[in-house]
Protein backbone atom coordinates (compact mmCIF):
# COMPACT_ATOMS: atom_id res chain seq x y z
CA UNK A 1 0.00 0.00 0.00
CA UNK A 2 2.91 2.43 0.80
CA UNK A 3 5.19 3.17 -1.92
CA UNK A 4 8.68 3.88 -0.04
CA UNK A 5 10.19 6.27 -2.50
CA UNK A 6 12.22 9.77 -2.66
CA UNK A 7 9.60 13.10 -1.81
CA UNK A 8 9.24 15.52 -3.73
CA UNK A 9 10.73 18.76 -1.95
CA UNK A 10 9.69 21.03 -4.11
CA UNK A 11 7.51 22.86 -6.71
CA UNK A 12 9.40 24.35 -10.32
CA UNK A 13 8.86 28.02 -10.97
CA UNK A 14 6.05 27.99 -7.84
CA UNK A 15 3.96 26.09 -10.15
CA UNK A 16 1.40 23.68 -8.81
CA UNK A 17 2.66 19.91 -8.77
CA UNK A 18 -0.77 18.57 -8.89
CA UNK A 19 -3.85 18.63 -10.55
CA UNK A 20 -6.76 18.77 -8.91
CA UNK A 21 -9.35 18.63 -11.63
CA UNK A 22 -11.72 21.45 -12.68
CA UNK A 23 -14.63 19.65 -13.92
CA UNK A 24 -15.98 18.12 -10.17
CA UNK A 25 -19.07 21.26 -10.58
CA UNK A 26 -20.84 18.17 -12.92
CA UNK A 27 -20.89 16.04 -9.76
CA UNK A 28 -23.89 19.03 -8.67
CA UNK A 29 -25.50 19.25 -11.78
CA UNK A 30 -25.66 15.54 -12.77
CA UNK A 31 -27.41 14.76 -9.71
CA UNK A 32 -29.94 17.88 -9.82
CA UNK A 33 -31.14 17.41 -13.50
CA UNK A 34 -31.40 13.62 -12.48
CA UNK A 35 -33.11 14.55 -9.71
CA UNK A 36 -35.56 17.21 -11.53
CA UNK A 37 -36.54 14.95 -14.47
CA UNK A 38 -37.42 11.92 -11.85
CA UNK A 39 -39.02 14.38 -9.98
CA UNK A 40 -41.60 15.83 -13.41
CA UNK A 41 -41.60 11.97 -14.36
CA UNK A 42 -43.18 11.16 -11.20
CA UNK A 43 -45.81 13.90 -11.65
CA UNK A 44 -46.59 13.13 -15.55
CA UNK A 45 -47.07 9.35 -14.27
CA UNK A 46 -49.47 10.39 -11.15
CA UNK A 47 -51.49 12.64 -13.79
CA UNK A 48 -51.66 9.70 -16.65
CA UNK A 49 -52.90 7.55 -13.70
CA UNK A 50 -55.10 9.12 -11.89
CA UNK A 51 -56.95 10.75 -15.47
CA UNK A 52 -57.28 7.11 -16.73
CA UNK A 53 -59.09 6.17 -13.88
CA UNK A 54 -61.14 9.93 -13.30
CA UNK A 55 -61.54 10.89 -16.99
CA UNK A 56 -63.28 14.03 -16.27
CA UNK A 57 -59.82 15.64 -15.75
CA UNK A 58 -57.78 17.78 -17.92
CA UNK A 59 -53.80 16.54 -17.25
CA UNK A 60 -52.97 19.93 -19.43
CA UNK A 61 -54.10 21.71 -16.24
CA UNK A 62 -51.24 20.37 -14.53
CA UNK A 63 -48.84 22.19 -16.59
CA UNK A 64 -49.44 25.29 -14.44
CA UNK A 65 -47.80 23.58 -11.77
CA UNK A 66 -44.50 23.60 -13.06
CA UNK A 67 -43.10 26.21 -10.55
CA UNK A 68 -42.84 22.95 -7.96
CA UNK A 69 -40.01 22.10 -10.30
CA UNK A 70 -38.07 24.97 -9.31
CA UNK A 71 -38.85 24.69 -5.58
CA UNK A 72 -37.71 21.34 -5.25
CA UNK A 73 -34.31 22.38 -7.09
CA UNK A 74 -34.15 24.97 -4.40
CA UNK A 75 -35.01 23.58 -1.20
CA UNK A 76 -32.63 20.67 -2.13
CA UNK A 77 -30.07 23.17 -2.67
CA UNK A 78 -30.50 24.80 0.48
CA UNK A 79 -30.21 21.39 2.38
CA UNK A 80 -26.96 20.71 0.71
CA UNK A 81 -28.26 18.00 -1.62
CA UNK A 82 -26.10 19.40 -4.51
CA UNK A 83 -23.23 18.23 -4.59
CA UNK A 84 -24.33 16.07 -1.76
CA UNK A 85 -20.62 14.82 -1.10
CA UNK A 86 -19.54 12.88 2.31
CA UNK A 87 -23.10 12.33 3.25
CA UNK A 88 -24.10 9.09 4.18
CA UNK A 89 -26.54 7.08 1.98
CA UNK A 90 -28.92 7.04 5.08
CA UNK A 91 -28.99 11.28 5.86
CA UNK A 92 -29.72 12.06 2.08
CA UNK A 93 -32.70 9.79 1.86
CA UNK A 94 -33.86 11.90 4.87
CA UNK A 95 -33.03 15.06 3.89
CA UNK A 96 -34.63 14.05 -0.19
CA UNK A 97 -37.54 12.42 1.54
CA UNK A 98 -38.22 15.90 3.59
CA UNK A 99 -37.64 18.13 0.99
CA UNK A 100 -40.15 16.04 -1.66
CA UNK A 101 -42.98 15.88 1.27
CA UNK A 102 -42.31 19.67 1.66
CA UNK A 103 -42.79 20.74 -1.53
CA UNK A 104 -45.94 18.94 -2.14
CA UNK A 105 -47.55 19.98 1.19
CA UNK A 106 -46.84 23.48 0.48
CA UNK A 107 -48.11 23.39 -3.14
CA UNK A 108 -51.12 20.84 -2.22
CA UNK A 109 -51.96 23.34 0.54
CA UNK A 110 -51.89 26.32 -1.12
CA UNK A 111 -54.14 25.25 -4.41
CA UNK A 112 -56.88 23.93 -2.09
CA UNK A 113 -56.86 26.90 -0.15
CA UNK A 114 -57.06 29.77 -2.53
CA UNK A 115 -59.02 27.40 -5.22
CA UNK A 116 -57.87 29.49 -8.06
CA UNK A 117 -57.53 28.50 -11.44
CA UNK A 118 -58.40 24.47 -12.24
CA UNK A 119 -59.91 22.17 -9.14
CA UNK A 120 -56.72 19.47 -8.74
CA UNK A 121 -57.30 16.44 -7.77
CA UNK A 122 -56.37 15.19 -4.25
CA UNK A 123 -55.30 11.59 -5.41
CA UNK A 124 -53.11 12.95 -8.25
CA UNK A 125 -50.75 15.12 -5.42
CA UNK A 126 -50.68 11.41 -3.11
CA UNK A 127 -49.69 9.62 -6.20
CA UNK A 128 -47.09 11.88 -7.04
CA UNK A 129 -46.02 12.14 -4.03
CA UNK A 130 -45.72 8.58 -2.91
CA UNK A 131 -43.97 7.97 -6.94
CA UNK A 132 -41.45 10.74 -6.44
CA UNK A 133 -40.83 9.48 -2.42
CA UNK A 134 -39.23 6.37 -3.93
CA UNK A 135 -38.10 7.18 -7.54
CA UNK A 136 -35.98 9.96 -6.57
CA UNK A 137 -34.21 8.60 -4.09
CA UNK A 138 -33.27 5.57 -6.34
CA UNK A 139 -32.76 7.17 -9.59
CA UNK A 140 -29.84 9.18 -7.27
CA UNK A 141 -28.38 5.93 -6.28
CA UNK A 142 -28.38 4.72 -10.17
CA UNK A 143 -26.87 7.71 -11.06
CA UNK A 144 -23.84 7.57 -8.26
CA UNK A 145 -23.46 4.04 -9.45
CA UNK A 146 -23.39 4.80 -12.96
CA UNK A 147 -20.97 7.83 -12.47
CA UNK A 148 -18.40 6.74 -9.53
CA UNK A 149 -15.83 5.75 -11.71
CA UNK A 150 -15.79 8.73 -13.76
CA UNK A 151 -12.69 11.40 -13.33
CA UNK A 152 -15.15 14.84 -13.12
CA UNK A 153 -17.49 12.61 -10.33
CA UNK A 154 -16.87 13.51 -6.70
CA UNK A 155 -15.19 16.36 -4.80
CA UNK A 156 -11.43 16.66 -4.51
CA UNK A 157 -10.04 16.26 -1.31
CA UNK A 158 -6.55 16.71 0.49
CA UNK A 159 -5.67 14.52 3.69
CA UNK A 160 -3.72 15.81 6.18
CA UNK A 161 -2.14 13.55 8.84
CA UNK A 162 0.40 10.77 9.84
CA UNK A 163 0.94 7.51 7.67
CA UNK A 164 -1.03 5.22 9.47
CA UNK A 165 -4.02 7.78 9.58
CA UNK A 166 -4.09 8.61 6.08
CA UNK A 167 -3.89 5.46 4.49
CA UNK A 168 -6.96 4.54 6.98
CA UNK A 169 -8.76 7.53 5.78
CA UNK A 170 -7.67 6.87 1.90
CA UNK A 171 -8.54 3.05 2.40
CA UNK A 172 -12.11 3.96 3.42
CA UNK A 173 -12.87 6.65 1.00
CA UNK A 174 -11.80 4.00 -2.02
CA UNK A 175 -14.06 1.27 -0.50
CA UNK A 176 -17.01 4.03 -0.42
CA UNK A 177 -16.68 5.92 -3.98
CA UNK A 178 -20.38 7.35 -3.57
CA UNK A 179 -19.52 9.32 -1.00
CA UNK A 180 -17.84 11.71 -3.68
CA UNK A 181 -14.75 12.33 -2.35
CA UNK A 182 -11.57 11.76 -4.00
CA UNK A 183 -8.23 12.02 -2.34
CA UNK A 184 -6.08 14.39 -4.68
CA UNK A 185 -2.88 14.71 -2.23
CA UNK A 186 -1.76 13.78 0.96
CA UNK A 187 -0.05 16.54 3.38
CA UNK A 188 2.72 15.00 5.80
CA UNK A 189 5.04 16.74 8.17
CA UNK A 190 7.19 14.01 8.64
CA UNK A 191 10.08 14.08 7.13
CA UNK A 192 10.53 10.30 6.45
CA UNK A 193 7.12 9.75 5.00
CA UNK A 194 7.04 7.92 1.79
CA UNK A 195 6.94 9.58 -1.86
CA UNK A 196 2.83 8.32 -2.25
CA UNK A 197 0.58 5.86 -0.39
CA UNK A 198 -1.81 4.17 -3.01
CA UNK A 199 -0.43 6.18 -5.25
CA UNK A 200 -1.02 9.40 -4.09
CA UNK A 201 1.05 12.07 -3.92
CA UNK A 202 2.45 12.91 -0.58
CA UNK A 203 3.87 16.50 0.13
CA UNK A 204 4.69 18.59 2.80
CA UNK A 205 3.20 21.89 4.47
CA UNK A 206 5.98 24.23 2.98
CA UNK A 207 5.63 22.81 -0.61
CA UNK A 208 1.82 23.41 -0.13
CA UNK A 209 2.23 26.82 0.27
CA UNK A 210 3.11 27.90 -2.81
CA UNK A 211 -0.27 25.90 -3.76
CA UNK A 212 -2.32 27.52 -1.62
CA UNK A 213 -3.95 29.42 -4.98
CA UNK A 214 -4.55 25.89 -6.65
CA UNK A 215 -5.14 24.24 -3.39
CA UNK A 216 -7.79 26.98 -2.75
CA UNK A 217 -10.32 25.37 -5.27
CA UNK A 218 -10.18 21.88 -3.33
CA UNK A 219 -13.43 21.96 -1.11
CA UNK A 220 -12.77 19.26 1.15
CA UNK A 221 -9.51 18.72 3.91
CA UNK A 222 -10.09 15.41 5.97
CA UNK A 223 -7.35 15.90 8.50
CA UNK A 224 -6.95 12.73 10.56
CA UNK A 225 -5.86 13.42 14.31
CA UNK A 226 -4.25 10.30 15.05
CA UNK A 227 -0.90 10.46 16.53
CA UNK A 228 -1.38 14.39 16.13
CA UNK A 229 -0.23 16.60 18.90
CA UNK A 230 -2.74 19.07 20.33
CA UNK A 231 -0.30 21.34 19.15
CA UNK A 232 -0.25 20.01 15.56
CA UNK A 233 -3.75 19.97 15.13
CA UNK A 234 -3.70 23.59 15.90
CA UNK A 235 -0.96 24.89 13.64
CA UNK A 236 -3.04 23.45 11.09
CA UNK A 237 -6.46 24.81 11.80
CA UNK A 238 -4.61 28.22 12.02
CA UNK A 239 -2.77 27.65 8.77
CA UNK A 240 -3.08 25.58 5.95
CA UNK A 241 -6.53 24.71 6.68
CA UNK A 242 -7.99 28.42 6.41
CA UNK A 243 -7.69 27.95 2.56
CA UNK A 244 -10.55 25.14 2.38
CA UNK A 245 -14.00 25.75 2.37
CA UNK A 246 -14.79 22.14 4.30
CA UNK A 247 -12.53 20.71 7.04
CA UNK A 248 -13.31 17.60 7.93
CA UNK A 249 -11.56 16.12 11.42
CA UNK A 250 -11.33 12.45 12.18
CA UNK A 251 -10.74 12.67 15.79
CA UNK A 252 -8.68 9.71 17.26
CA UNK A 253 -11.08 8.84 20.21
CA UNK A 254 -12.67 5.18 20.53
CA UNK A 255 -16.16 6.33 19.06
CA UNK A 256 -18.08 4.43 17.58
CA UNK A 257 -19.52 5.13 14.06
CA UNK A 258 -23.22 7.00 14.16
CA UNK A 259 -25.29 9.45 12.55
CA UNK A 260 -26.60 11.17 15.44
CA UNK A 261 -23.69 13.01 16.66
CA UNK A 262 -23.77 15.85 17.03
CA UNK A 263 -21.20 18.95 17.89
CA UNK A 264 -21.99 21.52 21.08
CA UNK A 265 -20.72 24.23 21.96
CA UNK A 266 -20.39 24.46 25.95
CA UNK A 267 -19.26 27.68 26.85
CA UNK A 268 -16.49 27.73 24.30
CA UNK A 269 -15.46 23.98 24.85
CA UNK A 270 -16.01 21.34 22.13
CA UNK A 271 -18.78 18.61 23.34
CA UNK A 272 -19.67 15.72 20.77
CA UNK A 273 -23.15 14.18 21.82
CA UNK A 274 -24.17 10.85 21.06
CA UNK A 275 -28.13 10.32 21.00
CA UNK A 276 -29.24 6.92 21.77
CA UNK A 277 -32.58 7.06 20.18
CA UNK A 278 -34.00 3.69 20.76
CA UNK A 279 -33.46 4.61 24.90
CA UNK A 280 -36.76 6.92 24.22
CA UNK A 281 -39.86 5.41 24.42
CA UNK A 282 -41.61 7.81 22.36
CA UNK A 283 -39.50 7.27 19.54
CA UNK A 284 -40.34 2.96 20.37
CA UNK A 285 -43.59 3.83 20.36
CA UNK A 286 -43.97 5.19 16.90
CA UNK A 287 -41.59 2.74 15.46
CA UNK A 288 -44.19 -0.08 16.77
CA UNK A 289 -47.19 2.05 15.53
CA UNK A 290 -45.12 1.93 12.18
CA UNK A 291 -44.80 -1.99 12.33
CA UNK A 292 -48.76 -2.05 13.22
CA UNK A 293 -50.11 -0.05 10.33
CA UNK A 294 -47.42 -2.05 7.60
CA UNK A 295 -49.39 -5.46 8.97
CA UNK A 296 -53.18 -4.27 8.20
CA UNK A 297 -51.54 -3.60 4.84
CA UNK A 298 -49.27 -6.69 4.55
CA UNK A 299 -51.85 -9.45 6.15
CA UNK A 300 -54.68 -9.66 4.08
CA UNK A 301 -52.15 -9.75 0.87
CA UNK A 302 -50.12 -12.96 2.47
CA UNK A 303 -52.40 -14.69 4.09
CA UNK A 304 -53.43 -16.36 0.81
CA UNK A 305 -49.92 -17.12 0.18
CA UNK A 306 -49.67 -18.68 3.66
CA UNK A 307 -51.86 -21.12 2.57
CA UNK A 308 -50.70 -22.07 -0.59
CA UNK A 309 -46.86 -22.81 1.33
CA UNK A 310 -48.46 -24.72 3.89
CA UNK A 311 -50.07 -26.64 1.53
CA UNK A 312 -46.90 -26.95 -0.58
CA UNK A 313 -44.17 -28.19 2.68
CA UNK A 314 -47.34 -30.62 3.67
CA UNK A 315 -46.64 -32.50 -0.22
CA UNK A 316 -42.94 -32.25 0.10
CA UNK A 317 -42.01 -33.96 3.27
CA UNK A 318 -43.53 -35.30 6.27
CA UNK A 319 -43.59 -32.91 9.56
CA UNK A 320 -45.15 -29.69 10.71
CA UNK A 321 -45.42 -26.48 8.67
CA UNK A 322 -44.40 -24.29 11.22
CA UNK A 323 -41.82 -24.54 13.39
CA UNK A 324 -40.22 -22.50 16.63
CA UNK A 325 -36.89 -21.34 17.09
CA UNK A 326 -36.03 -19.91 20.52
CA UNK A 327 -34.18 -16.37 20.02
CA UNK A 328 -33.11 -13.79 22.38
CA UNK A 329 -35.17 -10.27 22.13
CA UNK A 330 -35.77 -7.23 23.66
CA UNK A 331 -33.80 -7.02 27.15
CA UNK A 332 -32.85 -10.32 26.71
CA UNK A 333 -36.43 -12.05 26.90
CA UNK A 334 -36.69 -14.98 24.85
CA UNK A 335 -39.40 -15.91 22.15
CA UNK A 336 -39.99 -18.34 19.39
CA UNK A 337 -39.17 -17.08 15.93
CA UNK A 338 -41.54 -18.92 13.24
CA UNK A 339 -40.61 -19.43 10.12
CA UNK A 340 -41.94 -22.14 7.18
CA UNK A 341 -40.35 -25.72 8.37
CA UNK A 342 -37.55 -26.05 5.68
CA UNK A 343 -35.27 -28.97 6.89
CA UNK A 344 -36.02 -32.49 7.17
CA UNK A 345 -37.84 -33.65 10.97
CA UNK A 346 -34.29 -35.18 11.88
CA UNK A 347 -32.55 -31.63 10.90
CA UNK A 348 -29.96 -32.32 14.07
CA UNK A 349 -28.81 -35.65 12.94
CA UNK A 350 -28.03 -35.03 9.75
CA UNK A 351 -26.38 -31.75 10.70
CA UNK A 352 -23.85 -33.73 12.61
CA UNK A 353 -23.32 -36.70 10.09
CA UNK A 354 -22.64 -33.71 7.59
CA UNK A 355 -19.60 -31.98 9.62
CA UNK A 356 -18.39 -35.00 10.62
CA UNK A 357 -18.01 -36.22 7.27
CA UNK A 358 -16.60 -33.09 5.47
CA UNK A 359 -14.23 -31.07 7.82
CA UNK A 360 -14.61 -28.15 5.25
CA UNK A 361 -18.16 -28.15 5.57
CA UNK A 362 -17.73 -27.74 9.84
CA UNK A 363 -15.35 -24.75 9.32
CA UNK A 364 -17.75 -23.20 7.59
CA UNK A 365 -20.47 -23.78 10.38
CA UNK A 366 -18.48 -22.53 13.08
CA UNK A 367 -17.17 -19.06 11.27
CA UNK A 368 -20.71 -18.26 10.17
CA UNK A 369 -23.19 -20.72 11.39
CA UNK A 370 -24.53 -20.83 7.92
CA UNK A 371 -23.95 -23.62 5.02
CA UNK A 372 -24.17 -22.65 1.90
CA UNK A 373 -25.38 -25.73 0.40
CA UNK A 374 -27.18 -27.10 3.75
CA UNK A 375 -28.22 -31.12 3.70
CA UNK A 376 -30.39 -30.37 6.08
CA UNK A 377 -32.91 -28.58 3.58
CA UNK A 378 -35.94 -29.97 1.66
CA UNK A 379 -36.40 -29.35 -1.87
CA UNK A 380 -38.96 -27.39 -1.25
CA UNK A 381 -37.12 -25.67 1.90
CA UNK A 382 -34.62 -24.60 -0.78
CA UNK A 383 -36.72 -22.59 -2.88
CA UNK A 384 -38.08 -20.70 0.28
CA UNK A 385 -34.67 -19.78 1.58
CA UNK A 386 -33.50 -18.44 -1.68
CA UNK A 387 -36.84 -16.54 -1.95
CA UNK A 388 -36.71 -15.92 1.64
CA UNK A 389 -40.65 -16.62 2.09
CA UNK A 390 -39.67 -18.80 4.94
CA UNK A 391 -39.21 -15.51 7.31
CA UNK A 392 -43.05 -14.49 6.26
CA UNK A 393 -44.74 -16.42 9.72
CA UNK A 394 -42.51 -13.69 11.77
CA UNK A 395 -45.27 -11.19 10.79
CA UNK A 396 -47.26 -13.35 13.68
CA UNK A 397 -43.97 -12.35 16.07
CA UNK A 398 -44.24 -8.82 14.90
CA UNK A 399 -48.25 -8.90 15.89
CA UNK A 400 -47.32 -10.14 19.30
CA UNK A 401 -44.93 -7.41 19.89
CA UNK A 402 -41.61 -9.89 20.20
CA UNK A 403 -40.45 -8.28 16.87
CA UNK A 404 -40.21 -5.54 14.17
CA UNK A 405 -40.53 -5.32 10.85
CA UNK A 406 -36.81 -3.87 10.67
CA UNK A 407 -34.16 -4.15 13.44
CA UNK A 408 -31.28 -6.70 14.04
CA UNK A 409 -30.52 -10.28 13.36
CA UNK A 410 -32.07 -12.82 15.84
CA UNK A 411 -30.22 -14.71 17.77
CA UNK A 412 -29.75 -17.66 19.86
CA UNK A 413 -28.76 -17.75 23.14
CA UNK A 414 -25.81 -19.49 22.47
CA UNK A 415 -24.43 -16.47 19.92
CA UNK A 416 -24.65 -14.12 22.49
CA UNK A 417 -21.01 -14.56 23.94
CA UNK A 418 -19.76 -13.94 20.40
CA UNK A 419 -21.28 -10.71 20.68
CA UNK A 420 -19.14 -9.89 23.58
CA UNK A 421 -19.76 -6.59 25.09
CA UNK A 422 -21.82 -5.57 22.06
CA UNK A 423 -24.45 -8.14 23.55
CA UNK A 424 -25.94 -5.05 26.02
CA UNK A 425 -26.45 -2.87 22.55
CA UNK A 426 -27.81 -5.76 20.79
CA UNK A 427 -30.96 -6.43 23.38
CA UNK A 428 -31.89 -2.72 23.26
CA UNK A 429 -34.06 -3.54 19.78
CA UNK A 430 -36.11 -5.45 19.11
CA UNK A 431 -34.92 -8.19 16.39
CA UNK A 432 -36.46 -7.67 12.92
CA UNK A 433 -37.22 -9.82 10.08
CA UNK A 434 -35.04 -7.83 8.23
CA UNK A 435 -32.24 -5.90 8.69
CA UNK A 436 -28.87 -3.92 8.23
CA UNK A 437 -27.59 -7.39 7.63
CA UNK A 438 -29.42 -8.76 5.28
CA UNK A 439 -28.89 -5.80 2.96
CA UNK A 440 -25.05 -5.54 3.32
CA UNK A 441 -24.42 -9.00 1.61
CA UNK A 442 -26.48 -11.41 3.89
CA UNK A 443 -25.10 -14.96 4.40
CA UNK A 444 -22.01 -13.73 2.00
CA UNK A 445 -21.13 -11.78 5.19
CA UNK A 446 -18.57 -12.94 8.18
CA UNK A 447 -19.92 -13.01 11.39
CA UNK A 448 -17.80 -10.23 13.04
CA UNK A 449 -19.69 -8.41 9.83
CA UNK A 450 -22.76 -8.71 11.35
CA UNK A 451 -22.26 -8.06 14.60
CA UNK A 452 -21.01 -5.20 13.51
CA UNK A 453 -24.04 -4.00 11.46
CA UNK A 454 -26.04 -5.32 14.58
CA UNK A 455 -24.96 -3.35 16.80
CA UNK A 456 -24.86 0.18 13.66
CA UNK A 457 -28.25 -0.20 13.68
CA UNK A 458 -28.98 0.08 16.93
CA UNK A 459 -26.87 2.89 17.53
CA UNK A 460 -27.79 4.56 14.35
CA UNK A 461 -31.98 3.84 14.63
CA UNK A 462 -34.17 6.05 13.18
CA UNK A 463 -37.74 5.70 10.89
CA UNK A 464 -35.54 6.82 7.94
CA UNK A 465 -32.88 4.02 8.77
CA UNK A 466 -36.06 1.76 8.82
CA UNK A 467 -37.35 3.27 5.32
CA UNK A 468 -33.56 3.09 3.86
CA UNK A 469 -33.49 -1.24 4.47
CA UNK A 470 -37.11 -1.85 3.73
CA UNK A 471 -36.52 -0.32 0.16
CA UNK A 472 -32.95 -2.24 -0.50
CA UNK A 473 -34.50 -5.49 1.07
CA UNK A 474 -37.03 -5.43 -2.18
CA UNK A 475 -34.01 -5.35 -4.69
CA UNK A 476 -31.67 -7.82 -2.17
CA UNK A 477 -34.90 -10.40 -2.28
CA UNK A 478 -35.50 -9.86 -5.98
CA UNK A 479 -31.95 -10.15 -7.06
CA UNK A 480 -31.68 -13.44 -4.26
CA UNK A 481 -28.41 -11.82 -3.22
CA UNK A 482 -26.73 -14.03 -0.37
CA UNK A 483 -29.76 -16.20 0.16
CA UNK A 484 -29.29 -19.93 1.29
Amino acid sequence: MIEPKPRPGSTSAGAPILHFGRWYWLTGVVLAAADVLVFAACGVAAVGIWSAVERQIDPTDYLALWPMLLVFLGVSAMVKLYPGVGTHPVEEFRRQGLVITLVFLVFATGTFMFKQGPVYSRAAFVIAWVLCFIAVPIARTVVKLVCKRRSWFGYPAVIFGNARAVERLVMQLGRYPNLGLRAKAIVSADPTAPASIASIPVIDVQTLTPMLREAGKVPYALVGTEGMSREAIKHLLEGPLQSFRHVVLIPDLPLPATLWMTGRDLGGMLGLEIEHRLLDPGRRMVKRLLDLLALCILLPVFLPVFVLLAGLIKLDSKGPVLIGLRRVGFNGKIFHQRKFRTMVTNNDQVLRDALARDPALKKEWDETQKLRNDPRLTRVGKWLRRTSVDELPQIFNVLVGQMSLVGPRPITTGETAKYQELASVYTKSLPGMTGLWQVSGRNDLSYDDRVTLDAYYVRNWSIWLDLYIVIKTVWVVLTGRGAY
